[in-house]
């Protein structure tokens, strides 16, 4: 059984044998198998770049922000810039708990967003994304996981398909490159 969701799940609750997780998650008793690791980016569309001019820098990234993934809500984001550690407040913008309707919005002119680079790869490099501020960086990544519960004998099933997203992940990536 194969479920999909961006909302957070319970894997001892729900009986799962794996869960795929895009990190942060709330601390736990679950074993984490780290699967892959991207850089979050700041994103815009081309056709959005025309109308607007974006200069390098937190005063100028704030007026495009309009839309946020859910987990990257905070009153307090930790970015890096030139002139060293600052914060950006992102609980005014709207909450989009998907990361890929996310990137969609931006494609469709929606503004600037702050993304995991490997879900924008394929659209960079095609021109329906352009990166933006690239001096404002995160120490953050977007970490995909999976988590297992703490079982002294973990199904076999369970191990195959965390082998299995690993190599589809990799090689998505290496495609994408």
């Amino acid at each position: 059984q194969l479920q999909v969701t961006s909302d957070a799940v319970n894997v001892l609750r729900e009986d799962l044998d794996v869960a795929f997780v895009v990190e942060p998650v709330e601390s736990s008793d679950l074993i984490r198998h780290v699967i892959s690791d991207t850089p979050l980016i700041w994103v815009a569309s081309p056709s959005y770049l025309n109308q607007v001019t974006i200069p390098d820098s937190i005063a100028g990234l704030l007026p495009h922000l309009k839309f946020c993934e859910r987990r990257y809500l905070s009153p307090s984001l930790n970015v890096m810039t030139p002139r060293g550690p600052q914060t950006i407040d992102t609980t005014r913008l709207m909450s989009v708990n998907d990361p890929v309707i996310l990137r969609d919005i931006v494609i469709q002119g929606g503004g600037v967003a702050l993304l995991p680079e490997l879900y924008c790869r394929r659209y960079l490099k095609g021109g329906a994304l352009a990166r933006v501020c690239p001096s404002i960086t995160l120490q953050n990544t977007a970490r995909i996981s999976a988590l297992t519960a703490h079982r002294r004998l973990q199904p076999k099933k369970a191990q195959i398909m965390i082998d299995f997203v690993k190599e589809c992940l990799n090689d998505y990536a290496t495609y994408l490159r």
